[in-house]
């Protein structure tokens, strides 16, 4: 039996998602907030926690030791999005991504730089 929740107007039980009473025609407002598009721009509605953690980890690479890691997850996540279609966070995954690489790029040309250096 699918979940079900009463109507606030006449107290009849309708399904879940049901977008009105099927009794009195009342409209629901939706409770469910990764239908708002406001709510899913601010908060992380429908994402994966993949895409969450390669997000931050993004930024986050600005550090240049969480750089690599952020490469990795953000590649991760973006795997794991093709396997749930349905889950959004594409673009904090390629943020991600592309924050890695530039940072993963500026570290290893920095380790070089020290590991080339003349020693005093």
């Amino acid at each position: 039996m699918p979940p079900a929740s009463s109507c606030p107007r006449c107290r009849q039980l309708v399904p879940y998602q049901t977008p009105q009473c099927l009794h009195c025609g009342f409209a629901f407002v939706s409770s469910d907030p990764s239908r708002d598009p406001a709510t899913r721009m601010l908060l992380p509605v429908g994402r994966t926690a993949l895409a969450i953690i390669a997000g931050y980890l993004g930024l986050l690479s600005i550090f240049l030791v969480p750089a690599p890691l952020a490469l990795a997850t953000g590649i991760w996540a973006l795997v794991d999005l093709k396997h749930k279609p349905e889950k959004t966070g594409h673009g904090r995954a390629v943020f991600a991504i592309v924050m890695g690489t530039a940072c993963s790029i500026i570290l290893g040309l920095l380790l070089y730089a020290a590991h080339k250096s003349p020693p005093r």
